[in-house]
């Protein structure tokens, strides 16, 4: 097995036909060309190869913290405005089809997650941390938030993690198609 980066709307570095699975699992929703990825997808994929996407769909964030949702609002709208979409999974199918592949060729489904528990909740809310130091250059430079909002946020995620009433509950959507 070998990894490499690059640029899923592009694979100039494989030849057609090379793949018997392709698969991105929470990638084409960040793609701003979901067609052109879902296009070179197909391209590398062998003939009757799999080609699949798993894309959020939904997400809840119990309880609803008003300061939590805020800063998801405007990480949301941050992510929207490079090409985003963080519903993608409702209508990865449709793209499916725009990319080439025929309807009978075409399976979807939904799957429902969620995080809960203390070591779940904790995880889930390091990791909403984490995602504030990555955006927080880009972010604090667009103007979008400021260091202050992103602190006090740190502290609202910590409080929701120590909540024994919390939840992070989400739907995906997949997409499994065959060349």
């Amino acid at each position: 097995m070998e990894f490499r980066t690059g640029d899923v709307t592009d694979l100039k570095d494989f030849e057609p036909n090379s793949f018997d699975v392709v698969h991105a699992h929470q990638l084409v929703c960040h793609v701003p060309d979901k067609l052109a990825a879902l296009k070179e997808m197909r391209r590398v994929a062998k003939p009757n190869g799999i080609i699949s996407s798993r894309d959020v769909h939904h997400t809840t964030l119990i309880p609803a913290d008003p300061v939590l949702v805020r800063m998801s609002d405007k990480y949301s709208d941050f992510v929207r405005g490079r090409g985003a979409d963080l519903t993608f999974g409702a209508s990865n199918h449709v793209k499916a089809h725009e990319a080439g592949f025929a309807w009978d060729k075409i399976e979807t489904s939904s799957w429902a997650w969620e995080v809960s528990g203390r070591e779940g909740r904790q995880a889930w809310a390091a990791a909403a941390k984490g995602t504030y130091a990555t955006f927080r250059a880009d972010e604090l430079k667009a103007g979008v938030v400021t260091d202050e909002e992103l602190e006090v946020a740190k502290q609202h995620w910590d409080a929701w993690a120590e909540n024994l009433e919390a939840r992070f509950v989400a739907v995906d959507g997949a997409v499994l198609c065959w060349k």
